[in-house]
């Protein structure tokens, strides 16, 4: 299949030269007299490369550029400047809003074709990388993912047959104790799936202003009996467990989607108990510093080296054999990458083998807490 081009350039003679030696080499040609049109032929089109003039009336090239990297379907497209300025200015801020090259008029057939060939291979280079990076995520995910599900739905098929086939010869304390399991299980298992939907949207984000604008829009009434149902969620996972949980925090509403907050405490928490060394201690603390909310979540934890809080990836996991891990290795990841995505900052402060200490500042919605 040949190539696809589109040539969106306002002089005549250029653009039909243009399209006549392309269609020659043996691209697919379209073209277009003015960057409004260009834009519009780009949407339709779906062009492999896309040369454009700078200087146009209506629409200049760099407007033509800022609209095409905005489209999810576009926005990698090769894009090359066509100019006859050839000034630095130009040049820098057309690299600014992401154009690809330039050719400066006049040019020769074999400028035009180098140019284009040399960019069509960077692309695919590049669509290798990207599909190779998505390989491997899928390949951890899948290697991960299996185990963890196959552990819980096992643990959940396992204790229903149990029940069906013995309810008669239970009696009441053992039947609700089976279904507490089977309860945590079905638990465990939702709360994996959510972590794969949860990154799967944050992947999307880049794509899609809308779910990004889905993602800060939000508000979440923050007090300490939105915190305690979280924790009694994760205290319900470790019931076999004696945890020790200290709340310290100011009420507040903070400017993040309130799923998403839950999602970022959840994940949290669970670390925190989950890797504990000892008896697990957690504290969490929230206090408002002028327009910003900071939460401190500290633990008495295994702790991270500095190498590996720099490692923090989906699905990696640190020293699993040693610490018996359970779960995706996605934990710290999605927290960290949903307080940023909404405008917040995440630090981890850590000791391994004592404590880790995570600081969230997330901005709050000063409007509904003015006496404050």
């Amino acid at each position: 299949m040949n190539e696809k081009i589109l040539i969106i350039e306002d002089e005549k003679v250029i653009r039909e030269n243009v399209s006549y030696l392309l269609t020659l080499s043996g691209f697919e040609v379209r073209v277009a007299a003015n960057g409004q049109d260009g834009l519009n032929q780009a949407i339709e089109f779906k062009p492999d490369l896309i040369l454009c003039d700078i200087m146009m009336p209506e629409m200049d090239g760099f407007q033509v550029i800022e609209c095409i990297r905005k489209e999810k379907d576009l926005s990698m497209v090769p894009f090359i400047f066509l100019t006859a300025k050839g000034e630095l200015s130009d040049m820098r801020r057309g690299m600014i809003l992401g154009a690809d090259d330039y050719l400066t008029k006049p040019f020769t057939l074999e400028e035009l074709i180098e140019t284009i060939e040399a960019r069509l291979r960077r692309r695919i280079e590049i669509d290798h990388v990207i599909q190779n990076r998505i390989q491997n995520i899928y390949k951890k995910l899948s290697n991960t993912s299996s185990h963890e599900f196959n552990t819980s739905l096992n643990s959940i098929m396992g204790f229903a047959e149990l029940l069906k086939d013995h309810y008669s010869s239970l009696d009441k304390e053992e039947v609700r104790s089976i279904l507490e399991m089977i309860h945590t299980s079905s638990n465990h298992l939702k709360r994996n799936l959510d972590s794969i939907t949860t990154y799967n949207e944050i992947q999307a984000i880049t794509d899609s202003n809308d779910v990004k604008a889905e993602l800060t829009s939000g508000r979440t009434y923050f007090d300490e009996q939105f915190v305690k149902s979280i924790w009694n969620d994760v205290a319900n996972y470790f019931m076999d467990q004696e945890l020790y949980f200290e709340l310290d925090i100011e009420k507040t509403e903070l400017l993040i989607n309130e799923m998403y907050l839950k999602k970022v405490l959840l994940e949290l928490l669970d670390n925190a108990v989950r890797f504990a060394s000892e008896t697990p201690k957690v504290r969490l603390k929230g206090r408002n510093e002028g327009m910003n909310y900071i939460i401190e979540i500290t633990d008495n934890g295994q702790g991270f080296s500095e190498e590996e809080i720099k490692e923090i990836k989906p699905f990696v996991q640190f020293r699993r054999q040693v610490l018996e891990q359970k779960g995706l290795g996605m934990g710290l990841y999605l927290a960290r990458r949903l307080v940023q995505l909404s405008k917040g900052r995440f630090t981890i402060e850590s000791t391994p083998g004592v404590s880790t200490k995570i600081e969230i500042k997330l901005f709050r919605y000063i409007a509904a807490w003015s006496n404050n």
